[in-house]
């Protein structure tokens, strides 16, 4: 796909706004997505962590012409009132009426369990939080392949913030994971939604004597590739494609900046 050029007297200005504090791979990959297909085009990108102020500044002139970002309700305000162009990549957004560019959690799920039936595995199981609707596309995934060839699931779920709130949480969900673990008859497949949590149930079934690789497989979830590939044992990990999800993005911003309206539905 080629970017598409509209003659204008100026560049367009192009705010971002993606959660790029931590260095995350799938962060990272969507605004070089988006950021190849911005100079091809040559826009005049800004990455704004104070973008919603900067649309409801109340100046005269809307500092941008379009805007990518996790969409917030407050971002899709102001967005909104200022009548400029938004896009949204964050697939838990809480804002669900603006135009997005989502990556394909479902497929995901569907791919991994491919994978694990392809390696004989006969018990499966699945890690990952409570109440996020990525979560639930992948689990539904993955179910339903394995549904399809006459397999169950069982899956484990907790909260998205357990962990880093406190000691006590942290405790619970360790405690979590041996019980779900003491569960399990290996050998057995493990999807797991977020290559960290990887690690952390890896060091559980090691406290239990399970072999990794062997009794257990574990297929991790946005190839961060650091985690993956140490320490041992390097995690197997699904890729989503999130360069090409900030690509597609930066694509459908400039036809709603051309003046095209809005899709009907997630690309």
């Amino acid at each position: 796909m080629k970017a598409r050029r509209k003659k204008r007297s100026k560049p367009p200005r192009v705010g971002i706004w993606l959660d790029l504090d931590w260095g995350l791979k799938r962060e990272m990959d969507v605004y070089a997505g988006f950021q190849s297909y911005a100079d091809g085009a040559g826009w005049v990108c800004s990455i704004d962590p104070a973008i919603e102020d900067s649309l409801a500044s109340g100046s005269k002139e809307i500092p941008y012409d379009g805007v990518l970002a996790r969409v917030t309700p407050g971002i899709a305000e102001v967005a909104g009132k200022s009548g400029t162009p938004l896009v949204n990549v964050w697939l838990n957004s809480p804002v669900k009426e603006v135009p997005s560019v989502l990556a394909d959690h479902e497929a995901s799920g569907a791919m991994a369990a491919e994978h694990l039936l392809g390696r004989g595995f006969r018990e499966f199981g699945y890690l990952g939080f409570l109440r996020l609707e990525d979560i639930r596309r992948q689990l539904r995934g993955f179910r339903g392949v394995l549904k399809r060839e006459g397999f169950r699931c069982s899956a484990h779920r907790f909260p998205h913030r357990q962990i880093a709130v406190s000691a006590p949480g942290w405790r619970k969900f360790v405690k979590g994971l041996h019980e779900w673990v003491d569960t399990w008859k290996p050998p057995i497949g493990i999807l797991v939604c977020d290559d960290l949590y990887c690690r952390f149930l890896i060091d559980v079934c090691r406290s239990k004597g399970l072999s990794i690789p062997g009794e257990l497989a574990i297929v991790g979830s946005e190839n961060e590739t650091i985690m993956c590939e140490s320490p041992a044992p390097s995690l197997t990990s699904i890729d989503m494609g999130h360069a090409q999800q900030g690509y597609r993005a930066a694509a459908l911003l400039e036809r709603l900046m051309d003046g095209e309206a809005p899709p009907v539905e997630p690309d």
